[in-house]
This record gives structure tokens, sequence and C-alpha cells, in this order.
């Protein structure tokens, strides 16, 4: 189980590693003290990557009520083996509310499989006089709101998703956790009992070990099983049935060792027994 976990871990760090480093700067190029109604706002966004842009970045933003979105304009260019993209947007003020500091339309751009958002930057905006303009101006508004994903690096996440679920997975099949029912069954008792004697591989341990595992087997499908009737009550059992040749040759070797003095007792045999009980505890907590 270790080496699972430190197998996801070592995918994650690979995914991260691999993954392109943005470097995300804006600034508004005409900035004033207080923008009024009408004005123009210039932005411009850039942004630095280490590989080749493989398309032109894809600009992504909100419908805003206080802003229109006039024009766009960019280009790439590479400088000391990096790719530099400016963007330069263009709003103009269609604001109806009073003089304060404001936010600007957050800019998200698509960049080959990502989503890179950049960072936030606020406007003055002064407000000279009420104008009936405003209404006007507002109801001409006709800008677009295209579709917009707010997961960033959503590949990343993906792979986040699938290596947490794996290791809940993992968890569930080998933690214990007694208060749980699932995690209480015979199998699981019998899990438990058999785990401490193993640590001392001896046969005494090996003997007490057959029998404790034979009663999960009668407490497990509610009556003694043996070689007459397993074939029956695996049959009722569905999801045993994928181990059915494994229970067959246990039950006909521990009857031998139960009702006589024989003993197919070797190290070997022994973890096998163990590991027999940890698949049969896996299996019976199934849903």
């Amino acid at each position: 189980m270790k080496k699972i976990f430190l197998f996801c871990s070592l995918i994650l760090i690979a995914f991260i590693a691999s993954a392109a480093n943005y470097e995300k700067s804006n600034s508004i190029v005409n900035i004033k003290y207080g923008f009024q109604l009408g004005d123009l706002i210039v932005v411009q966004d850039k942004i630095i990557i280490n590989k080749k842009f493989m398309q032109t970045p894809e600009l992504i933003i909100k419908k805003n009520k206080d802003l229109k979105f006039i024009s766009q304009s960019n280009n790439i260019e590479q400088k000391a083996g990096k790719y530099i993209f400016t963007n330069k947007i263009i709003y103009q003020t269609f604001q109806k509310t009073g003089s304060g500091n404001f936010t600007l339309p957050t800019h998200k751009y698509k960049i080959n499989d990502d989503n890179v958002l950049m960072p936030k930057k606020l406007y003055w905006y002064t407000r000279v006089a009420d104008s009936k303009l405003n209404d006007i101006l507002l109801n001409s508004i006709e800008q677009k709101k295209p579709d917009v994903t707010d997961i960033e690096m959503k590949h990343l996440y993906i792979l986040c998703g699938v290596i947490l679920l794996t290791i809940l997975i993992l968890l569930y099949k080998n933690i214990d956790i007694p208060l749980l029912k699932r995690m209480n069954g015979p199998f699981a008792k019998a899990h438990r009992k058999i785990k401490k004697l193993h640590k001392k591989n001896v046969k005494e341990n090996y003997v007490e070990s057959i029998l404790i595992l034979t009663d999960a087997f009668n407490r497990s499908f509610k009556q003694n099983i043996d070689s007459s009737n397993y074939e029956k009550i695996i049959s009722e059992n569905i999801k045993y049935q994928e181990i059915k040749g494994a229970i067959k040759i246990f039950i006909n070797l521990s009857s031998i060792e139960i009702y006589s003095s024989k003993t197919f007792f070797t190290k070997i045999r022994f973890n096998e027994i163990y590991s027999f009980t940890k698949i049969l505890r896996t299996i019976e907590r199934k849903i």
C-alpha cells in the first residue's frame, strides 16, 4: 500500500513539474484619478510562458453593465527563450453609480489546455452629475456573455481528484474501523486476531488461526461449512465465487487439521492463510 501511495505522489509531482509556468501581470495604460461617463479605459494584460503557445490565447470575460467591451489587440513575441503574450483591451464607461473604486471585469485566458486567471485590477470612477445618457447607453450594450469556465488548470484538478479517490479506496480496503458495521464482520474480526498471531509465525499460532478462520466462515454463512455443502453456500453468496477454488482448498485442508492430529504448518503456509484472510475481509466489505 505504501508503494501505491508513493507512486500516486510521484505522478502528482511529475504532473505539476511538467505544467506550464505562467507569469502574469496587468495594468491600466491610461490610468487617471477619476474616469467619467463615456471615458475609455485601456487595460494591458501580459502573460509570459516557458513554452510555445499552441494558439493565440482566447480572452473570456463576463458581461458587465458598467463597462462596455470595445475591442482588443494582441501579439506574441519571443525573448530569451520565453514567449510573451500581450493583449490590449479597451472598455468604455457607462456607469450609473456614484463615485468610488470599482473592479475591472475579470480576465480569463484559455491557453493550450489551461485556463489562466489574471489578477484583479481596480479603477476610480468620478460621477460628475446625473445624466439621462446613462440609461440610453446602458440599453445600447449588446455584449454577448461567453461561457466561463470557473476551473483553472482543470487537468491538474482532475488528476488530484483521481488520486484522492484512489487513496480513499485503498484506505477503505486496508483500514480497520470496528465501529462501522461493514468493517466489523466475521472475516474482519478474524483478520484482527490472526494478524496478531501471525507476528509470531509458529505452529501453535497457526493452529489457532485455522480455528479462528473456520469459525469466521461458519459465522459469515450462518452455518457450518464443509466439503459437502460449500458449493451450495458459495452459489448463494455471489461475491465469494471469485475465490471459490481457494475456499475449497482451505475447507478440505482445515477439516483434516481440525479433526485429526495432522498439520500442514509451515511459515509459508501461515503467510498464505494470513493473506487469504485479508482477501476475505476485502470481499466482505464489498457493497
